[in-house]
């Protein structure tokens, strides 16, 4: 199974990540920085970081059937998230077919984000 767009959402459905947001934004702050992180670790496979090896997610999925596949990454991003992301909870996921590319799903990750991490400390 392939991936074909990942779209970060929050527990309500509502859209806080669209799947065509790809720029990498060094300055990010706040939710911003929090949903690029998401969006880094969902896209990284394991090992291709060379001085984090261990960071990303298992791609096993790639050559499994979709009913596994879906398992995989279901385990993935909790691992993933939990590890590399502890501002974030995973809340759920949904899959679709790709209408465009048959053998593609689209997947939308719903997070929560801890809102303290938001507010920056008082000086």
């Amino acid at each position: 199974m392939n991936i074909g767009t990942w779209t970060i959402t929050n527990s309500k459905g509502e859209i806080l990540s669209p799947p065509d947001q790809t720029a990498l934004d060094l300055g990010a702050t706040g939710l911003n920085e929090i949903l690029q992180n998401v969006r880094i670790i969902v896209n990284t496979r394991i090992g291709s970081v060379m001085l984090d090896r261990k960071f990303g997610l298992d791609y096993s999925f790639l050559d499994a059937p979709m009913n596994k596949a879906q398992l995989i990454i279901v385990q993935q991003m909790c691992l993933g998230l939990t590890q590399f992301e502890p501002r974030v909870t995973f809340t759920g996921i949904r899959f679709s077919p790709n209408i465009v590319n048959p053998g593609e799903m689209d997947v939308m990750l719903a997070v929560h984000i801890d809102q303290s991490e938001l507010v920056l400390p008082s000086t």
